[in-house]
């Protein structure tokens, strides 16, 4: 099924999963697959994606498809406008910085446009409905990041997140954070990974980044400057966990996206 809106496109596809066409769209892309074991290439690095995980992209960015299982969803932004609705609001729209992320509030979307599209009889409807969806998506994420959607219903979950925006410009070590917060190590680690799924330097370094890609879509602020007051000793340790999470180079972020 594919529906073509003013403001975009929705694609649900059952065929064409291992096509492999390269693509640069002039588009702000969400794939969501409710399935395990789907695998795209984004800028030369090949990810993982699928259940929790969704993939979100920004315009121009080099991607292919390499496998997807029995399903994908897909939802395309004409880039434009995006960019009149950042105009109009005075806002930087941060949610596509990094092209892997949990979102669940997002899936709910999706689960909700499947529905809908597969009981609605009129395209016009269908499309009308898009629209209306994505304006409001894109309002929504333009004044929320993804933390800020979620609802912390988990104590413990609520305390590790604020320990770590409190401190993550600090040469935290494991250790250290598991003392801190009155944890083992290993429950710790346990712990990250059920919250998180990430170990707990991939989280503060996550966190780090995510800060940095404020700063860059906001100031004109040296990469330099930016790598020490987020917290690295170098900037190769800033670059090299930059493009962990972002698949580019901060230098190649700048000229793409600034």
């Amino acid at each position: 099924m594919i529906i073509e809106t003013n403001y975009g496109l929705y694609l649900s596809r059952e065929d064409k999963l291992t096509e492999g066409l390269v693509r640069y769209d002039d588009t702000y892309k969400i794939i969501f697959n409710e399935f395990q074991h789907n695998f795209y290439q984004i800028e030369n690095s090949d990810v993982s994606f699928g259940e929790e995980k969704i993939i979100t992209l920004q315009p121009s960015t080099k991607h292919k498809q390499i496998k997807v299982s029995k399903r994908k969803q897909l939802l395309a932004i004409h880039a434009s406008y995006v960019k009149g609705i950042e105009q109009d609001l005075n806002l930087k729209m941060s949610y596509f910085d990094m092209p892997i992320k949990r979102d669940a509030s997002m899936i709910q979307m999706f689960k909700k446009i499947d529905h809908i599209m597969n009981t609605i009889q009129s395209n016009q409807i269908k499309a009308q409905y898009l629209d209306a969806m994505i304006t409001e998506l894109i309002i929504h994420k333009a004044f929320f990041s993804v933390d800020q959607d979620e609802v912390l219903i988990n104590k413990e979950k609520k305390i590790i997140e604020n320990y770590v925006q409190k401190n993550y410009r600090e040469k935290l070590t494991l250790n250290q954070m598991a003392n801190d917060l009155s944890y083992s190590k290993y429950y710790l680690i346990r712990l990250f990974k059920q919250y998180f799924n990430m170990t707990p330097i991939e989280y503060i370094n996550y966190i780090r980044i995510k800060k940095a890609l404020n700063i860059i879509n906001k100031n004109g602020v040296l990469l330099t400057e930016i790598a020490y007051f987020v917290g690295y000793n170098s900037y190769q340790q800033f670059s090299k966990w930059f493009k962990f999470f972002t698949f580019i180079t901060p230098n190649e972020y700048v000229k793409k996206y600034s």
